[in-house]
């Protein structure tokens, strides 16, 4: 369990550096964005060779796997594909996987991990994603309160137009209409 406490004060740290970012302290920023996802990503690493494993197929196994580096694909895309689009701007992204929720990241994880513990036969690394992943809920809480108003002035109208993390019917046609920050939607509508 003690794994499971250090990937709790990775995320603790991960909340450190969007505050640090705010406050305009460069080195303390990624300082604690690294020292964050070192401690979720070493202590995955951690729990995955204690080995707390139960019996299932691998073709179960094997179906999870693919599965789960989908999620992975997913999230390296949402959090720093889309994002560093438009990182040098700071400005709000709000299509592709950003249409769908607002914390689409939050999502991938989540998937991960759970697809994770089919794929590795391990309970501890699914206590760890469901820990984890409440973890991840609040931090991005505490950024919506805290952090993104006082970077993104259309903060507030992008949350009514936007689920949180759920995605909804609407929010998943508006997520294929603009992948690729709205590329698709120029096509369809120029063919």
């Amino acid at each position: 369990m003690i794994y499971i406490g250090l990937g709790i004060i990775g995320f603790a740290m991960l909340f450190v550096a969007d505050y640090c970012g705010v406050k305009d302290k460069g080195f303390l920023k990624y300082l604690s964005a690294f020292s964050g996802t070192f401690l979720i990503t070493s202590a995955s690493v951690i729990i995955l060779t204690r080995g707390y494993n139960y019996n299932l197929l691998i073709s179960y196994r094997l179906i999870a796997l693919v599965f789960m580096l989908l999620s992975f694909l997913l999230m390296i895309y949402s959090v720093v594909i889309e994002v560093s689009k438009n990182n040098s701007e700071k400005k709000l992204v709000t299509t592709g996987t950003y249409a769908l929720t607002r914390h689409p990241g939050v999502l991938w994880f989540l998937l991960y991990y759970v697809l994770g513990s089919f794929v590795f036969a391990d309970y501890m690394i699914l206590i760890a994603g469901i820990v984890w992943t409440v973890m991840n809920i609040i931090y991005v809480v505490l950024q919506e309160r805290i952090i993104f108003n006082k970077i993104f002035a259309d903060y507030e109208e992008y949350k009514k137009t936007t689920p949180m993390i759920i995605p909804t019917i609407s929010s998943i046609q508006k997520c294929l209409k603009t992948i690729n920050g709205g590329e698709h939607e120029k096509l369809t509508r120029n063919a």
